[in-house]
């Protein structure tokens, strides 16, 4: 079963897959078994303006996505963990760029500002599409300044 969860109504035509087909091929599933498609965004060759923000580039499809029920509560929902894909084009070179993710967002042209949950804190990396590396942002504050805040 699949599920939008929250407040929202039930919606019988959650996306669980996509499929890509080619001309002069066999048509390809991106992935292996049907899951939760949350969110995607497809590759942005030209960036279209925006009324106040401007749309980056990206060299890859992505999808927020969740692919198992961890809390075994027979419903694919987003109280499971979220996990953030990329592929190519056509579907191919799936990869897995974050598991466990609260949220994402496209910054600047093939870079992404990823949220994620790990070892029970909140994580902050930057993701380059280009490359395929991330970078960890340090957004812990010294006690110091830490206690000088609150008093």
């Amino acid at each position: 079963m699949f599920s939008s969860g929250g407040s929202e109504k039930y919606n019988d035509f959650e996306t669980v897959n996509f499929l890509f087909a080619k001309v002069n091929s066999a048509p390809v599933l991106l992935l292996e078994s049907h899951a939760l498609v949350l969110e995607y965004h497809l590759i942005t060759i030209e960036p279209k303006p925006k009324s106040f923000n401007r749309a980056f580039k990206t060299n890859k499809h992505l999808f927020s996505v969740i692919l198992t029920d961890d809390n075994q509560d027979k419903v694919l929902d987003k109280k499971d963990k979220i996990n953030l894909l990329a592929s190519d084009h056509d579907g191919a070179n799936l990869v897995t760029i974050a598991k466990d993710i609260n949220d994402y967002e496209i910054i600047d042209d093939n870079l992404l500002l990823i949220t994620q949950f790990k070892e029970e804190k909140t994580i902050i990396l930057i993701y380059d599409l280009q490359t395929g590396t991330s970078n960890t942002l340090n957004t812990h504050l010294p006690i110091s300044q830490v206690s000088n805040m609150t008093n």
